[in-house]
This record gives C-alpha cells, structure tokens and sequence, in this order.
C-alpha cells in the first residue's frame, strides 16, 4: 500500500495526514482548479446484499460508497479510502457507469483537506453516521441525499455530483410525503 501511496502522491498532488476527530484525511500538496478530476475511487464491487455488517465508522464495512441501486464499491486501501465527509465540501464524486472520482466543485488551495459531502451518493435508508467536519454549516449527522436541506439539494445537482439513482430516490421520498 505504502508504494501507491507514495505514486498518488507524486502523481496528483495529495498527501495522507493525520486530522483531528477523522483519524487519517487526504490534502493537497498543490492547487486545483474548479472542475479538475483530483483522483479515481478504486475497490471491488458488492451489491447491497453482499455488504458486511457495519460497526460504526472505524469498521471497514463503512467505508463501502453507493454508485448505483444496488451497487456498492469497496474500500480500496489506496488515497481515495480517506478522503473524508464535509458538510461544507470541496470536492463531488461523478460517477459514470461503475467508475467513481472526485472532482473539484471549486478552486482548491494547496494544504487544504479534500472533502465530499458523503450524503451525494446514499439512497440507502439505512445508512447515517457521525459528522465530525466541524464546518460552519455542520449538519451533525451524515444521511441520505434526500434529508438534505432543499437548498442544499438544489446546489449539489447544479453543480452534476448527484447521480440519477439518488434524484430518484429523493424524489419518490418527497412525493410520498405529500400524500
């Protein structure tokens, strides 16, 4: 692990360190520009069904990320593994297909932590966890796209880091409610 590590860090410009409250997170060793793919997610696949149970946040099974219905990728022991939630993100997965990466929403310094909002792939009502980003606008608690404020919601599909199985869910979640 520690020899690809080392690659992506030579190759895009990240580092591993060590955050308070989050344990280990990724930052940048250089600027990024608005829109620029910063790294791909690697890892097996799983669909929902094979997914181990989760034990919290240090558990491995938590680190397994939506990218379809029922389609789930794993934890790839590489940079991607760590790159932890915020509330208040500088990054959004795009997923095409099966293949998942993290681009900049705006322009990024060097130094500062990559985030992503982890609620922009979940349709899983099962699924919440612990927020510890502690930005400003801290929701507190990490759930499904669909608890989202709207203006929230709105900002996030504008800016195309929502895949169309998580509109959907939220949709069918919203118009349920007006029932």
């Amino acid at each position: 692990m520690q020899r690809i590590l080392l690659k992506k860090t030579k190759e895009y410009g990240l580092v591993l360190k060590r955050t308070r409250k989050k344990g280990i997170g990724v930052f940048t060793t250089r600027s990024f520009d608005k829109g620029e793919r910063i790294l791909d997610f690697a890892g097996d696949f799983f669909t929902k069904d094979q997914l181990p149970e989760s034990e919290g946040a240090e558990n491995k099974s938590s680190h397994f990320m939506q990218i379809g219905r029922n389609i789930y990728q794993g934890p790839s022991d590489d940079m991607e593994t760590f790159t932890n939630h915020s509330c208040d993100p500088n990054c959004g997965v795009i997923i095409n297909g099966i293949n998942a990466y993290l681009v900049a929403i705006r322009d990024i310094v060097a130094g500062e932590e990559i985030t992503w909002d982890y609620s922009t792939t979940m349709s899983d009502d099962n699924w919440q966890m612990e927020c510890f980003c502690n930005s400003d606008g801290c929701r507190k608690e990490i759930r499904e796209f669909k608890y989202l404020p709207k203006e929230i919601q709105k900002k996030y599909i504008r800016l195309c880091i929502v895949p169309d199985y998580v509109i959907d869910s939220a949709l069918r979640h919203h118009s349920s409610q007006r029932l």
